[in-house]
């Protein structure tokens, strides 16, 4: 699991609860959770056009290779983790002009940024120029791609933010907790459809659990506190499935002036 570096010492998350969920179960890969009415779900142009999303936003992810971490090269894990993201801005953007306004990303080691502004970091969103970095060891340690794609979609829910919303119309209080109902939505989402394993649904819970204890994660006084983050990723992750809990209620209000979920 993700493990604080030397900055900030270690420490390892076991199995604690979310709200009551010691741990969230995989949805076998052949058993639809869809909770949507049948003329709800995507025709065969909508189709078309998630993977005309896909592709779209393929172009501007930029992956460079860690040699230091090898088990985190999961470079078509990102991509596909990524794609499903786009196709999710895509069909649920409720400001549709702006449902094909996709961020640059950076993933892997450290330095290679697009942006000069963009600092260094485990995980930011630079919106100044929609840029969306996720380095590879800096005083955040990432054990797993699974890891990575749970702060991916953590990122990639500030731009959404900003081109929706503009991030300074929010505070970032909400912003950080919008985020984490999104991430907490891919979550689910991705297990609805079968594409993660029961280990996989373990690592994304203690990753979370442990970003959730970390008071700042980008130099700053925005995240907020362990128990509202974590309700904030259970609500979302309920959500895909069709549930809104009172913790959506609570913390997952602004997703829903971005996304049509």
């Amino acid at each position: 699991m993700l493990k604080l570096g030397s900055i900030a010492g270690f420490f390892l998350v076991g199995s604690i609860a979310i709200y009551g969920v010691s741990r969230l179960n995989s949805t076998p890969a052949n058993r639809s959770t869809d909770p949507r009415k049948t003329e709800d779900l995507p025709s065969e142009a909508d189709r078309s056009q998630d993977i005309d999303a896909a592709t779209q936003i393929a172009g501007q992810i930029n992956f460079f290779a860690d040699t230091t971490h090898p088990g985190l090269n999961d470079e078509q894990q990102y991509r596909k983790g990524i794609g499903d993201m786009a196709r999710v801005q895509v069909s649920r953007m409720i400001k549709k002009d702006q449902a094909r306004n996709f961020p640059t990303i950076v993933i892997g080691r450290q330095g290679l940024k697009k942006c000069k502004d963009t600092p260094n970091s485990a995980g930011t969103y630079n919106p100044k120029c929609q840029e969306l970095l996720v380095a590879f060891d800096t005083y955040l340690r990432y054990d797993y791609p699974i890891e990575v794609l749970y702060v991916l979609a953590h990122e990639y829910a500030h731009h959404l933010v900003e081109i929706s919303l503009g991030s300074t119309s929010v505070s970032g209080l909400d912003n950080e907790l919008t985020a984490d109902c999104f991430a907490g939505y891919m979550a689910g989402y991705w297990n609805s459809q079968g594409k993660l394993t029961q280990n996989e649904l373990n690592q994304v819970s203690d990753v979370m659990q442990a970003v959730a204890k970390v008071t700042s994660l980008d130099s700053t006084t925005t995240h907020v506190d362990e128990g509202q983050r974590k309700g904030a990723f259970f609500a979302g992750y309920e959500r895909a499935g069709g549930k809104v809990v009172q913790q959506y209620q609570n913390f997952c209000k602004t997703l829903d002036r971005i996304l049509k979920l």
